[in-house]
C-alpha cells in the first residue's frame, strides 16, 4: 500500500511540475506575442490619461498587459478565451516580478492607440 502511495504522491508531483512549466510557457509565449503587436487593443480615454501622469495602480497594468498577451493569441471568444485568460493572468502575477511586470506594461502601453470615442462603452 505504501508502495502504491508513493507512486501516486510521485505522479502527482510530476503532474504538477508539467502543468507549471506548460503554464510558464504559454504565458511568456503570449507575452512575447503581445510584444510584437500591442496595438491589438487600445487604452481608453482613462487609462491613456491616467498612464499619463503615473496613478495607474499596478493591479490595472496587470490587467491591461494579461488582456493583452491572451488577445495577441487569438480566438476571443468561448470558453477557452476565458480559461486561457485565467490562466495568463495568475500565472504572470506569480512567476514574474513586480519590476519585470512594470517594465513589460511600460512597453506595451507606449505602443498601444487611444481606443476611439465609440469603442469605449
Amino acid at each position: 500500500m505504501r508502495r502504491v502511495a508513493g507512486w501516486s504522491l510521485s505522479l502527482l508531483m510530476l503532474t504538477v511540475a508539467v502543468a507549471m512549466i506548460a503554464s510558464v510557457t504559454l504565458t511568456s509565449r503570449a507575452i512575447a506575442a503581445a510584444e510584437k503587436a500591442p496595438a491589438t487593443l487600445c487604452l481608453d480615454d482613462s487609462d491613456a490619461t491616467g498612464y499619463a501622469a503615473g496613478p495607474l495602480d499596478m493591479r490595472r497594468k496587470d490587467r491591461i498587459a494579461e488582456t493583452s498577451a491572451n488577445f495577441a493569441l487569438g480566438a476571443r471568444t468561448g470558453l477557452w478565451w476565458n480559461l486561457r485568460g485565467i490562466l495568463i493572468g495568475s500565472t504572470y502575477r506569480t512567476f514574474w516580478p513586480e519590476a519585470q511586470r512594470r517594465a513589460l506594461f511600460d512597453r506595451l502601453a507606449s505602443k498601444m492607440r487611444r481606443c476611439p470615442p465609440h469603442a469605449v462603452g
